[in-house]
């Protein structure tokens, strides 16, 4: 049984674009004059699944991240908060000096900022299993990167580094290094977006903050990342519990943050601008919480999307971002190459001719509760491509406006099928509203109880489809047909308990084969009623969408008697057309079978229907 989704009301929705895009622009003039950040706090919108849905889509195995939420795995300030320094550096002339705070004495000073501060994290308690602080005060050159320990916080205080070296990283976690929190300050790795190019191989250790891979109970918070080299932040292999939150990281050559094989790790309430590449990155990565991040003006170098889930990443949220701006077609606001990932609320604006979610060889995830608004490229797509597939997503209780496909579903050579799209606005696109492409890989399709409105052409699209479900669906005051079976390899689609009014081609245009069409408003396919007038030949009209050629009833209600010897006979059809049906009435007057041409007052009841 196929379950219909309630509609949500989507007035908050719209105000909160609005709201949120004059953020977006504020943010952008503070960030010209300031690089401070502040930490956001999430503020998660729960997914419901109706049981019934459940258990039709087998959505009941997916694993819906929500640790984030529980407070479990948490690796933030009050895990391993920042105490007292146990070492400050600060800087006295061109001289930084280290300044031991249970001596007070100088300990150690160096023309050589980055030198000093590896030298102050050696100073710290050896083989230690508590954390322990150094704290840099002022504005320093880096001409090395610094190595840092387990159980270690960095406080930056607001300081300026600036890496005076090329192809280095401000911060370098070996393999293995464990609880560390790097926090504040502003890291100028001084690279332009489109400065002079690199005079080396780009590789991830010249990202600003750099961990080689099985690394945990990491924080990097409230920090100012600039120019990167590479990427901003990378984590790499098997690598988990990881928080960036509230940092501000722009004008990467490559990427702002770069998960590599990363778990149950959390990216939340940042700011990314103008990357090269990609604002996030998660490859073969899964359990992870992307969450409440602005990203915009990406794909400056090169057309990435705003957020890219790839390589088969599983088990992962994504939830309350806003994301656009994206440079060029392929610069969708957010990209998925997984499985059982959750998707919601978040927003995606002006991408362009790119695409606002795409889901590509993706299957069991969930796409709900978005808002995705002027992109001219597919509102939220799922495709297969060449040997893979795109199962068992469900696609609901999203507002989808102004794109040139709001709903785009192909197989463009891989297998397609059992994808919900359920309960979603869609609206004003320049084509059509719901477009089913591809090969007869698209198979078994459920398109129900959605708002399909004045789009440019036709409401539900299929070129071709098979066993395509399309129930429950209101479609109006759209510029070709309500719905359109475009192509006679089209076959067993059902469209049942639609409304379809004022669509200027027309309510249905069917060129499948075995369609079945029932119940709709808007296109008739059953009627019933009754006449007195029985005289042999009457017409009846059928009221239906097409000519009659489905079921017929006739009931002659009463006693058949119209005299000892004469009496009328089951009427049956002689002719029809386009509108109605013709009704033969003969009387057996002493075994004789003649016309009826009096006026009979035997009341017939008739049932037609319209199969097409």
């Amino acid at each position: 049984m196929h379950m219909h989704w309630h509609k949500k009301s989507f007035l908050d929705k719209k105000t909160l674009l609005a709201v949120l895009f004059c953020c977006v622009l504020l943010v952008g003039i503070f960030l010209g004059q300031s690089w401070s950040t502040s930490s956001t706090t999430v503020s998660p919108t729960n997914i419901v699944l109706n049981d019934q849905l459940n258990s039709s889509l087998n959505v009941s195995s997916l694993y819906l991240n929500q640790t984030w939420q529980n407070g479990q795995n948490r690796t933030d300030l009050i895990a391993n908060p920042i105490g007292p320094p146990s070492i400050i550096i600060d800087i006295s002339g061109s001289t930084s000096r280290q300044i031991n705070q249970t001596t007070g004495q100088v300990d150690g000073q160096n023309t050589n900022a980055s030198s000093l501060t590896v030298n102050a994290l050696g100073n710290l308690t050896v083989s230690r299993t508590w954390m322990e602080t150094v704290k840099l005060k002022g504005n320093f050159s880096f001409s090395g990167y610094v190595t840092v320990p387990s159980y270690t916080a960095i406080d930056l205080e607001g300081s300026l580094i600036t890496e005076v070296t090329p192809h280095l990283p401000f911060f370098w976690l070996a393999s293995g290094t464990h609880d560390v929190t790097i926090k504040g300050g502003y890291l100028n790795a001084q690279k332009e977006l489109n400065g002079p190019p690199l005079t080396t191989t780009v590789s991830q250790n010249e990202s600003s903050i750099y961990t080689v891979g099985s690394n945990y109970n990491l924080n990097f918070l409230d920090m100012a990342i600039n120019g990167s080299i590479n990427h901003g932040i990378s984590i790499l292999t098997n690598s988990y519990n990881v928080l960036i939150q509230g940092c501000s990281i722009n004008q990467s050559y490559n990427d702002g943050v770069n998960f590599g094989a990363v778990h149950d790790s959390r990216i939340i309430g940042n700011q990314f601008y103008y990357q090269g590449h990609v604002p996030i990155v998660l490859t073969t990565s899964y359990r992870n919480t992307i969450a409440n991040n602005v990203a915009l003006y990406f794909g400056q170098r090169a057309t990435f999307s705003g957020i890219h889930v790839f390589t088969q990443s599983y088990f992962n949220t994504i939830v309350g971002n806003v994301v656009g701006y994206g440079n060029g077609s392929g610069a969708h606001g957010i990209y998925i190459n997984g499985y059982q990932n959750t998707i919601s609320d978040n927003i995606c604006t002006n991408l362009g001719s790119a695409y606002g979610i795409y889901l590509n060889d993706a299957s069991e995830n969930i796409v709900t509760a978005n808002i995705v608004n002027g992109t001219s490229g597919k509102g939220i797509a799922l495709v297969a491509d060449a040997s893979g597939t795109d199962y068992n997503n469900l696609v609901g209780n999203n507002f989808v406006n102004g794109s040139q496909d709001g709903i785009f579903i192909q197989s463009n050579g891989g297998a397609v099928y059992q994808n919900t799209i359920s309960a979603n606005v869609v609206k004003k696109s320049s084509r059509y509203g719901i477009y089913v492409l591809g090969a007869t890989g698209t198979t078994y399709t459920y398109i129900t109880n959605n708002d399909i409105s004045n789009n440019t052409s036709t409401g539900i699209r299929l070129e071709p489809g098979n066993f395509t479900y399309m129930t429950g669906n209101t479609i109006f005051g759209n510029g070709g047909w309500g719905i359109h079976i475009v192509a006679v390899t089209s076959g067993n689609n059902y469209i049942k308990n639609n409304v379809i009014t004022n669509n200027t081609s027309g309510a249905i245009s069917n060129a499948g084969t075995a369609t079945i069409i029932q119940f709709n408003v808007g296109y008739v396919t059953e009627n019933s009623g009754s006449t007195a007038n029985c005289i042999n030949g009457t017409w009846i009209p059928t009221g239906l969408a097409g000519k009659e050629n489905g079921a017929v009833t006739l009931k002659v209600n009463g006693t058949r008697l119209i005299n000892a010897t004469c009496y009328v006979l089951d009427p049956t059809i002689i002719a029809e057309n386009s509108t109605h049906v013709q009704i033969e009435f003969l009387n057996n007057n002493a075994g004789t079978f003649v016309a009826v041409t009096a006026t009979e007052t035997k009341t017939i009841q008739w049932y037609f229907e319209y199969k097409p």
